[in-house]
């Protein structure tokens, strides 16, 4: 079985101390209650460049700890297109480093939403080999699950079923 919790990824790198406590304490003990065998999730090195390590890596001594995002370079060899670059397309103007000035946000959260799905098939060849030792857990975001898509169609976790794994999506953790 794989377990999906969705997370705002400021849980991940500990920007909301709350949040951040209560996601790694119910990992860790949904980890030690149900002997999984793999925790991976959304984060890379890249990441961990811009914004540290993530906290779940504190479960390295539960189980074993797979990251499994892409690089940026290799989304960008994907044609993923990068926030930034989503907000442009929509006339947004950048107001200064990284803040945009406001446009459609249901028109960027959707074009978002499709950017990702493009990135999911590769987070799938990467975990395939481990997926297949025992039961996991996959923390990524919640925009990538099934239950937060508007359609309810599309999501990591319809991808994982429909490639014959059996997904079940546990919980969503957002910021305080």
């Amino acid at each position: 079985m794989i377990y999906l919790i969705g997370v705002n990824h400021q849980l991940q790198d500990g920007t909301d101390r709350f949040g951040s406590q209560e996601l790694l304490l119910y990992v860790r003990n949904f980890i030690d209650k149900n002997a999984i065998t793999l925790l991976a999730e959304e984060w890379s090195s890249d990441i961990a460049k811009k914004r540290g390590e993530s906290i779940l890596r504190a479960c390295e001594d539960k189980t074993k700890y797979f990251q499994f995002d892409l690089l940026q370079s290799e989304a960008d060899k994907l044609g993923v297109k990068r926030n930034e670059e989503i907000w442009r397309e929509l006339g947004a103007t950048e107001i200064s480093p990284g803040i945009f000035s406001s446009c459609d946000m249901e028109k960027f959260l959707q074009r978002r939403r499709e950017e990702s799905r493009k990135r999911e098939p590769e987070w799938l060849k990467r975990l395939s080999p481990h997926l297949k030792k025992g039961d996991s857990v996959i923390v990524c975001g919640s925009d990538h699950l099934s239950d937060k898509n508007p359609d309810g169609l599309t999501g990591f976790d319809v991808l994982l079923n429909q490639q014959g794994y059996q997904a079940k999506i546990l919980k969503h953790f957002d910021i305080n």
